[in-house]
């Protein structure tokens, strides 16, 4: 089994190893637009990746409900997965391909956890995905500012 099924979804099994884990935090806060702080929603050893100077419109776009927006976290060396936003499609997509999870806590099906990659191969698909989430986040919150004017 990859994850907990009781309180705070964690992956159990399968982690990566400290190598991966860092290579994967190194390729995702470098990210361009993402500042890393600690997780406002995540135990204490997650980073998160924050979109600074967006409008604070939470909900789908934001894994904090407050405060700048929360596109990821990646859980500690302890755990390695990561909590993350994707397009509702997309989200879907890596439901049926057994890349991730929906988090227990999810409020909107935006919100999906990643399996802690293993490999070199799999460290590029994440990292992938989380561009294409803070894409996501970016554009609709542009389209969004656009609809309201």
């Amino acid at each position: 089994m990859r994850r907990s099924k009781e309180g705070s979804h964690t992956q159990r099994t399968q982690n990566s190893s400290p190598s991966i884990w860092g290579q994967l935090v190194s390729r995702a806060f470098a990210i361009d637009g993402v500042t890393q702080e600690h997780s406002r929603v995540s135990m204490a050893d997650s980073m998160a990746g924050l979109l600074l100077g967006l409008p604070k419109q939470h909900g789908a776009w934001s894994l904090a409900t407050d405060g700048s927006l929360e596109a990821f976290h990646i859980h500690g060396v302890t755990d390695t997965s990561i909590h993350a936003v994707l397009s509702s499609e997309r989200a879907k997509d890596v439901l049926d391909t057994g890349w991730g999870g929906p988090p227990f806590y999810a409020d909107s099906d935006t919100k999906i956890m990643f399996y802690a990659p293993c490999n070199d191969e799999e460290i590029d698909i994440v990292a992938g995905l989380l561009r294409e989430g803070i894409e996501f986040v970016k554009s609709s919150l542009v389209n969004a500012g656009a609809a309201g004017k």
